[in-house]
């Protein structure tokens, strides 16, 4: 995965969707700052980065402050809500495929359980995306999720 259109990537806060969104963005050696933000994060928290000439991607921030001048925003929340997950559209924006375990964290970031469910989702995934898997077996159920696709 290449970055080609030169963007800063830059996230907001943590939960497992952004934490995905976060292993995407290494994997392909792309530029991103990530201040480790909670819930309700905010565009300002990033203010000291700002520059006029690159792009920003902005990632699930509220916009409390004029963005940067260049700047996209990627967000599925409130009144975005009829779009696709974040990780979702990062995908599309950099032309890549979501494995199955990515396209479980979209589910469950947008429909919780109901919507995992509706793609096909078993227990132990289910159990995995609640985090009510003890870290042994989460990495055994991600492990057998992934070598199902590949």
């Amino acid at each position: 995965m290449e970055n080609t259109h030169n963007s800063i990537f830059i996230l907001g806060g943590h939960d497992l969707e952004m934490l995905e969104i976060r292993k995407i963005l290494e994997s392909g050696n792309l530029i991103f700052y990530d201040f480790n933000l909670d819930w309700g994060a905010k565009l300002s928290s990033y203010l000291p980065v700002f520059d006029d000439s690159s792009t920003f991607v902005g990632i699930e921030l509220i916009m409390y402050i004029e963005p940067p001048l260049h700047y996209i925003e990627i967000d599925h929340h409130n009144e975005k809500h009829a779009l696709p997950s974040s990780i979702k559209q990062l995908a599309e924006m950099l032309n890549i495929s979501l494995n199955r375990w990515q396209l479980l964290v979209a589910a469950n970031d947008r429909g919780y359980i109901p919507a995992m469910q509706a793609m096909g989702a078993n227990k132990k995934e289910v159990c995995l995306e609640l985090n009510c898997c003890n870290e042994s077996e989460i990495e055994d159920i991600k492990e057998n999720i992934i070598r199902l696709v590949i």
